[in-house]
């Protein structure tokens, strides 16, 4: 999309909005989605009795709903005001600070994918979708190679020479 300012032609970005599940114990992505503030599309990617902690976007009844139902701890900062329903009044009171302060580690996928400069050209919305899922891919096969559980079930492989020689 291009932009005049001050008479000089500039390009400006334009961005995709996508729904991602991340497991913070692998620092993996787990689903990719388009973006939405419902968690039903993400409750089949997670096991039973998960945690769920999300924005104040995702502040909304149906949401308590579906995570009741599966079996889930929904942790959602509320938005500001009264909650005149009842199921967000036990949600207010069942929000603990301490879980949700976790939600920090979930950016973390993100920032991984920022700092490697990993950007996604695609123009059509259906193909922008399959550029954020390959994106999550890719961090998460770097993410596995660089945890140190993973790298201990790699041994050494010794060259014909018996020098040492590609892990």
């Amino acid at each position: 999309m291009e932009r005049e300012i001050l008479t000089k032609i500039r390009l400006m970005r334009d961005y995709f909005q996508y729904q991602a599940t991340i497991r913070i114990f692998t620092n993996t992505i787990r689903c990719v989605n388009y973006h939405s503030n419902k968690i039903a599309d993400i409750i089949p990617f997670l096991p039973e009795s998960s945690i769920i902690l999300a924005d104040a976007e995702f502040d909304v009844e149906e949401n308590y709903r579906n995570a009741k139902t599966a079996h889930m701890d929904l942790q959602v900062k509320q938005r500001k005001g009264d909650a005149h329903k009842s199921i967000r009044k036990i949600a207010r009171l069942r929000f603990d600070k301490k879980k949700y302060r976790k939600r920090k580690l979930g950016e973390r996928p993100f920032g991984n994918i920022e700092v490697r400069r990993s950007k996604c050209y695609y123009k059509k919305q259906e193909n922008k979708l399959k550029g954020a899922i390959l994106i999550a891919c890719d961090h998460n096969i770097t993410a596995y190679f660089n945890n140190k559980a993973w790298c201990s079930l790699f041994v050494k492989v010794q060259d014909k020479d018996g020098m040492g020689g590609i892990n």
